[in-house]
């Protein structure tokens, strides 16, 4: 199909149904940064990649309060290809700060256990919420700073999965 024929058919379509338009690609009506396909009717949603990284760091909160009662006091999201980099700043769990001292390989253990909870209800929430295909996830937590690192690597770039997410369930 031509460019601008197809432009034309999408916006001939988009009236029809009363859908405003705001600009136009080949192949594809965008509207508000929200809708990346209009077939027989069917619109289709996907997120920026800025809504998609906060929809991952709720999603990170999330678990983590789920783990831990209580959420990240600071966190950061990067994607780069296949990877979703996430750094945060967390707030020990007291009964962990108090037995430091007294049982640090006791509380070495406990940090590795919970964080291989913790790795498995992401890889879950991740790709139940967002049609991930996770190849692995690797997570550190330094217990002196309170900081966590978590690297999501997934089976293709990140980019991809953004045309094909379903909406997202708030």
């Amino acid at each position: 199909m031509q460019r601008g024929r197809c432009s034309l058919l999408h916006r001939n379509k988009a009236k029809t149904q009363g859908i405003p338009l705001i600009s136009l690609c080949p192949c594809c009506l965008r509207l508000s940064g929200k809708l990346t396909a209009l077939q027989e009717g069917v619109v289709r949603v996907s997120l920026s990649v800025g809504e998609f990284k906060q929809e991952i760091l709720k999603t990170y909160n999330a678990v983590n309060k789920g783990i831990f009662h209580g959420g990240v006091r600071q966190q950061n999201v990067e994607m780069d290809g296949n990877r979703i980099i996430i750094l945060s700043k967390n707030s020990r769990a007291p009964v962990l700060k108090t037995l430091d001292s007294r049982a640090p390989d006791i509380t070495s253990y406990l940090d590795y256990l919970l964080a291989q909870i913790f790795k498995e209800r992401i890889r879950a929430e991740m790709e139940e919420r967002f049609q991930l295909n996770i190849t692995a996830i690797f997570k550190d937590y330094d217990a002196m700073t309170e900081t966590s690192g978590t690297v999501i690597y997934l089976e293709r770039d990140f980019q991809s999965y953004l045309n094909e997410l379903p909406e997202i369930p708030r």
